[in-house]
């Protein structure tokens, strides 16, 4: 099993970058946009977890405020990229910490018309 995910999670973890930033790139930088997401969670514990995962950036106040799933930050110029990480560990876990707080055995996300799935 390590194996396997040795050249697989390298190969997912520049395509899931390279489609995100596609997918921020896609939309005018200077104005607000709003995307729907879902993301299907499997768990390295076997439980499995489905939630939604908006991207969103709006002006408010002189400032623009982005969120990506649950989280969000305000910033003083839009946002130029957004990167998503995954890490592995020991060879077979997997973490995206934008996607939760333990390890994971896959995902599937789908942005408008994108899907990474791992």
């Amino acid at each position: 099993m390590p194996a396997r995910y040795n050249g697989t999670i390298m190969k997912n973890c520049i395509a899931a970058n390279f489609l995100v930033l596609l997918l921020l790139m896609s939309t005018k930088v200077f104005a607000d946009f709003s995307v729907e997401g879902k993301l299907a969670l499997q768990f390295a514990d076997g439980q499995q977890q489905q939630q939604a995962f908006p991207m969103q950036l709006i002006r408010e106040q002189g400032s623009y405020i982005f969120s990506v799933g649950s989280q969000q930050t305000r910033l003083n110029a839009p946002l130029q990229k957004y990167s998503l990480a995954l890490i592995l560990q020991n060879d077979q876990d997997v973490w995206v910490t934008d996607f939760a707080n333990q390890p994971l055995n896959g995902f599937t996300l789908q942005i408008a018309e994108y899907e990474i799935t791992l």
